[in-house]
């Protein structure tokens, strides 16, 4: 009887035994899945992060490639051949050349000249392009409030870009001199096809403009 009983015990060990086997196994498949996945994702993530690291650099190339919308001031931008006119004011000793077809407007306060408005008088335009020319107090200046600047013989001129608000192209040049004032220069444009057809002749405004002890020299 005892070696019945011990027989059938071995019986069922041995039967139970692969069925074990076959769990671990099973376990063992399911678990290095499981890592294949993990695997892939940790791929899929770094991937994304690659990706996502480029991608600021072709935003930069594509706005460092972008041609800017108007014109940079320097020489060869200065347009002085349809100033045909002659604007001259002796309090402040100005003189400045201004469009052919243009009128002007000039304003003194105590006796001297405070501000000169320049504007078209052709029919091309539904509203006509002004340039203002305004005498300003030292102490007011504040280089922060411009971005750029060119130094030459008779003044250092300080400038931003042109600025476009609903619709209408403004540029101011402030000229910092070594007299008693100093002055500025507007355009007034509206639209930017009309501001960039006039732009190089206000550029040439700007190389013909003279004041004070400078102007005799």
């Amino acid at each position: 009887i005892l070696g019945f009983l011990l027989g059938g015990m071995f019986m069922n060990f041995y039967y139970r035994s692969p069925q074990s086997s076959s769990v671990m196994l099973d376990y063992q498949q399911i678990e290095s899945k499981d890592e294949d996945i993990g695997k892939s994702e940790e791929s899929i993530a770094e991937k994304k992060k690659e990706l996502t690291k480029t991608k600021p650099v072709e935003n930069e190339k594509k706005q460092v490639d972008t041609p800017p919308v108007y014109y940079s001031l320097n020489p060869t931008e200065a347009d002085t051949t349809s100033l045909k006119q002659i604007y001259s004011e002796p309090t402040r000793n100005v003189r400045i050349r201004y469009p052919a077809g243009w009128t002007f407007v000039d304003q003194n306060v105590k006796g001297k000249l405070d501000a000169v408005s320049f504007w078209s008088t052709s029919k091309k335009y539904n509203t006509p392009p002004y340039v203002f020319l305004e005498v300003k107090e030292k102490y007011l200046f504040n280089a922060k409030r411009f971005t750029d600047t060119l130094e030459t013989d008779f003044y250092n001129a300080f400038y931003n870009q042109p600025e476009e608000l609903s619709g209408q192209v403004t540029q101011i040049f402030y000229f910092r001199t070594d007299d008693d004032q100093d002055f500025s220069l507007k355009l007034i444009v509206i639209g930017r096809e009309n501001f960039l057809m006039f732009q190089k002749e206000f550029f040439g405004m700007i190389k013909t403009f003279k004041f004070g002890n400078k102007l005799f020299n």
